[in-house]
């Protein structure tokens, strides 16, 4: 009885294990055709590629939005300087080499006025001069520090467009992160679908092996 049992449970085991078979088959085939027809990739670390994609665009954004607005400051506080008359302060701002030689000749051009006017009357030529000096570089630091503005104007307005087309394609992006994210969804269920299948598989293989061992050994 005991051999008629377990020749009885190998034979069905047998006939399941066939069934199963075909059904792993078929459930992995609709893992591949569901990702061939619907070209879902996946990257590094088993996420889309389409939302990589659109985390690699977004942190493009955040980096074209700091340099314009970094630009658009350093070209306000330069018109700032300039019309309070502050033009040491443009020297921290501006990263030029002809401002800072500029600056640093307004410097030496104003102590050497200072020092004249101790010994010279207000009107005295050699002070006359000096101030017309002085007026001259001023208005040299006026002129470089208002490129300096209007470059850095354009810096800014340049950033301005590259976060309008990068914000078209994070919108265009996200459309397909979407799509993609969905996708992987049900291409996971399939995933599991596949996955349930082959366990029962082995499973039955396993209670089979036995069976075909315990069927020997009576």
């Amino acid at each position: 009885a005991k051999q008629l049992t377990t020749r009885q449970a190998s034979t069905w085991l047998g006939g399941e294990i066939d069934t199963l078979r075909g059904r792993v088959a078929a459930a992995e085939n609709k893992v591949e055709a569901f990702r061939s027809r619907s070209d879902l990739f996946v990257g590094s670390n088993n996420a889309p590629v389409a939302t990589q994609q659109l985390g690699e665009l977004t942190s493009q954004l955040a980096g074209v939005r700091s340099r314009e607005a970094d630009a658009q400051a350093k070209a306000d506080q330069i018109r700032a300087a300039v019309k309070n008359g502050n033009l040491n302060e443009t020297l921290g701002i501006a990263n030029s080499d002809l401002m800072r030689s500029l600056v640093q000749q307004r410097a030496l051009m104003a102590a050497a006025l200072a020092r004249e006017s101790l010994i010279y009357l207000p009107r005295h030529p050699r002070l006359q001069e000096l101030h017309a000096q002085l007026a001259g570089l001023d208005t040299q630091i006026r002129t470089e520090a208002l490129k300096l503005a209007r470059a850095y104007e354009s810096d800014a307005k340049l950033a301005a467009t590259q976060v309008s087309s990068l914000r078209a394609q994070i919108d265009a992006q996200q459309k397909v992160a979407s799509t993609a994210n969905q996708q992987d969804i049900q291409v996971r269920a399939l995933q599991r679908d596949a996955k349930a299948e082959r366990d029962l598989l082995d499973q039955y293989l396993a209670r089979y092996r036995d069976a075909v061992a315990r069927e020997d050994l009576d």
